[in-house]
């Protein structure tokens, strides 16, 4: 990965041009908006309602976020990362098969935009079902299976279950400290 610091003056067909004159050839944009959920992100997207991850139900304006407000019962990992490779192939499935969406339109949750709690940072609550609707399409929930394969591999690979429990074991047999 390399980090510019830039702003970009033109988009063409598979490039970004900047205003410093690089030109990077790219297939997806990506902006980092921080981690604190900030109304100004809704106005500068012009969201008014996030329909499951896209900006007014368009399905090429997709937005999305760490989870936030997570409910406990609903953890399946303390980490957003993994789950990225397959949230980018979903987003992907409806530009390249736009018609799909209508599919799940009429049963992705809704989230408005408010002041105390901007749309663009849904809920586990908004997430599960969105997540679930892909399974109305089959040739996409097929697809979708394969990158979940991928995560539950890496994630094994990265802390086998054997050091884990090891390292698990190891703090709540330590001793103690009192301050």
């Amino acid at each position: 990965m390399e980090v510019m610091v830039d702003e970009i003056k033109r988009l063409t067909n598979g490039c970004a041009q900047t205003k410093k004159g690089k030109k990077i050839k790219c297939q997806v944009i990506l902006k980092a908006v921080g981690v604190i959920p900030d109304p100004q992100i809704d106005k500068m997207l012009g969201l008014k309602e996030l329909v499951g991850l896209w900006v007014n139900g368009d399905p090429l304006r997709a937005v999305c976020c760490n989870g936030m407000f997570v409910e406990a019962q609903n953890f399946g990992s303390f980490a957003s990362g993994p789950p990225f490779a397959q949230l980018a192939r979903a987003l992907r499935w409806f530009v390249d098969y736009p018609s799909d969406f209508e599919v799940i339109r009429p049963i992705l949750p809704k989230l408005k935009s408010s002041p105390e709690k901007p749309a663009y940072v849904p809920s586990a609550t908004h997430m599960l079902p969105t997540f679930s609707s892909f399974n109305l399409i089959p040739m996409m929930a097929a697809e979708m299976s394969v990158y979940n394969a991928l995560k539950h591999l890496k994630q094994r690979a990265r802390h086998p279950p054997n050091k884990y429990i090891a390292e698990c074991r190891a703090e709540w047999e330590a001793p103690t400290r009192k301050n």
